[in-house]
């Protein structure tokens, strides 16, 4: 892939892959599923039990981040967070300019 389409690894983010064993507990300690919960599917609804996303993203002063969460095989969900590459919050420019 090329380095224009991939994030710096640098970026602020993290990734969450939850079984189905431990979904209750551990969702429960992502403060925002929720919000992103809400957001309406963005995948085919034909395929929904097996495969569905949704997406949201954030801007508040200089903080840009976005947020997708996939469910996968109706079992597994994938949380991911990362900052915008045009973030400027402390911790971004921080990384960037350290």
């Amino acid at each position: 892939m090329s380095p224009e389409w991939t994030l710096p690894e640098r970026r602020p983010g993290y990734i969450h892959i939850i079984t189905p064993f431990e979904a209750h507990e551990r969702i429960a300690q992502i403060p925002w599923y929720n919000d992103l919960r809400a957001v309406a599917p963005m995948g085919n609804d034909a395929y929904a039990a097996v495969f569905d996303y949704r997406w949201i993203s954030e801007k508040t002063g200089p903080l840009r981040g976005h947020a997708i969460a996939m469910l996968l095989w109706d079992r597994i969900i994938l949380i991911a967070m990362s900052h915008d590459p045009a973030c400027e919050c402390p911790e971004c420019i921080r990384r960037r300019d350290g």
